[in-house]
């Protein structure tokens, strides 16, 4: 025979414990609805690049944002006497030589990507002068 001085939880107190669960699950960390501005990786789309005088070239990039980040880039090119690129990054070459071309990140400029490019003058492989060239002999004939 059950003890009448013993009371058994009733349906109120299923209740709050039910309530307290989805309050505990409610205020367990969820994601952020709005992630701060950030950029995750940039890329140029284009391998390195020969090109000879004259010749103008247009990269592109790829690049990873979150929150809604600033997807703007700078470009620069290391050598301007060789290759120049503009701020849409169109490469224009100028002269025989190599350039490196960045893009980097205007929001956070450590996210970048470079890629060399070599101007040549047309049909011509390399300037030999007194039988040396800046890659080593040069050789005439075959």
């Amino acid at each position: 025979m059950a003890n009448p001085s013993v009371r058994r939880p009733g349906p109120a107190w299923l209740v709050l414990l039910a309530a307290s669960a989805l309050l505990l699950v409610s205020c367990a960390r969820q994601p952020d609805p709005d992630p701060q501005p950030e950029v995750r990786s940039l890329t140029i789309d284009q391998d390195d690049q020969t090109l000879n005088v004259g010749d103008d070239l247009e990269l592109t990039v790829s690049i990873d944002v979150v929150g809604g980040a600033d997807t703007s880039v700078d470009w620069t090119s290391s050598d301007t006497d060789v290759a120049t690129v503009d701020a849409d990054g169109l490469v224009v070459a100028l002269s025989p030589g190599s350039a490196t071309v960045t893009a980097a990140s205007v929001l956070d400029p450590s996210k970048s990507d470079t890629i060399t490019i070599t101007v040549v003058a047309e049909g011509v492989d390399e300037l030999c002068v007194f039988g040396t060239s800046r890659y080593g002999e040069c050789r005439f004939g075959p």
